[in-house]
């Protein structure tokens, strides 16, 4: 945590991806494989109400691809801004999390490239968003 006060914290987030070898995975039959991605950028969370906890969240991070196998690159950046609902039901922890994830139109061309395009969709298999915004964080 680099800031923490009672209703605003601000912190670094931190994710990886491990490399996918797409003959190995159904899903991915007949696509490229992936590579391994390193992503990480500042965080910053609103408690918005306390009991049955409230926060928002701004996070924003830069993905790092090993794309050629050799030289790790930045290939773009994601922003997902969430709400987060915790609370207690019947002595458990619960919680709700929602939010949009967009990414750069360079991730974007990224995942195409070597994600579901068009090339590659089947009925079980829907493409990739072209650009902007990516999908619904739950």
């Amino acid at each position: 945590m680099l800031f923490d006060t009672e209703r605003v914290d601000f912190d670094v987030s931190v994710a990886a991806t491990a490399p996918t070898n797409s003959s190995e995975n159904d899903a991915r039959q007949g696509m490229p494989n992936l590579a391994p991605t390193f992503e990480f950028g500042p965080n910053l969370n609103f408690t918005l109400a306390r009991g049955p906890q409230v926060e928002a969240a701004v996070a924003r991070s830069g993905a790092r691809g090993d794309d050629a196998g050799v030289d790790p690159k930045m290939v773009g950046w994601l922003a997902s801004p969430n709400l987060n609902l915790d609370t207690k039901i019947n002595g458990w922890n619960a919680a709700l999390l929602r939010g949009p994830v967009f990414g750069s139109p360079q991730l974007q061309r990224l995942l195409l490239r070597r994600g579901a395009a068009v090339r590659h969709a089947v009925a079980a298999r829907a493409t990739v968003a072209p650009g902007g915004y990516r999908r619904l964080a739950s």
